[in-house]
């Protein structure tokens, strides 16, 4: 058994990785914006369902419930598109894929902000674009990283986006929880759709 290198070690090596082939720092970028569009996803759009629920008179059970619908919907819209996602990588360049996917996350979160009442029939479609832009993000990060990875350091380029992906959920959490509490409900939405289209 050969000894462990190192995680700094590592991490040098894939960030090394990403400075001779720019299209890895897509891919960690990508990774980042992912994970961050899972926690507005997870954590801001079923709160503001909830939370705009109660202020239109729902008890606490009922708003629950009535949170439950889009994030099924955006959850089913995601799985079934994962299916057209994959099979339009084998006919596009990944690369080109990744910047569709910005494309879709960024005006699916747009979307996701400007909408006034999230209890409302409006919510469907932004729920369906929702659950698009995350899942082509999930699926871009991977085959682009797929692709550009060099074979011999592959563990620390996958490793490298790891910690982008991290740090995609640590800075959803703390700037899109301050946007959420001191500015708007939509904030969070506004902030990730930038960052997608930032990315695009």
């Amino acid at each position: 058994i050969g000894e462990r290198e190192p995680l700094l070690s590592l991490l040098r090596t894939g960030v090394e990785a990403a400075k001779a082939n720019p299209k890895i720092w897509f891919a960690c970028l990508l990774q980042f914006v992912s994970f961050a569009d899972r926690i507005v996803l997870g954590t801001f759009f079923s709160a503001r369902m909830q939370q705009t629920a109660i202020e239109n008179g729902l008890s606490v059970a009922e708003a629950l419930s009535a949170a439950r619908g889009p994030y099924a919907i955006a959850s089913a819209s995601g799985l079934l598109f994962a299916v057209v996602f994959g099979l339009m990588l084998d006919r596009m360049n990944r690369i080109t894929a990744g910047v569709v996917a910005m494309l879709i996350a960024g005006v699916g979160y747009f979307a996701g902000g400007l909408v006034g009442d999230p209890t409302s029939t409006a919510i469907i479609p932004v729920a369906i674009l929702l659950g698009l832009g995350q899942i082509a993000a999930i699926i871009a990060s991977q085959t682009v990283l797929g692709q550009e990875a060099p074979a011999e350091v592959r563990g620390a380029v996958f490793g490298l986006a790891g910690i982008c992906a991290s740090l995609g959920i640590l800075f959803t959490n703390v700037f899109g929880g301050l946007l959420y509490d001191m500015v708007s409900k939509g904030g969070p939405f506004f902030l990730i759709a930038a960052v997608n289209l930032g990315i695009m």
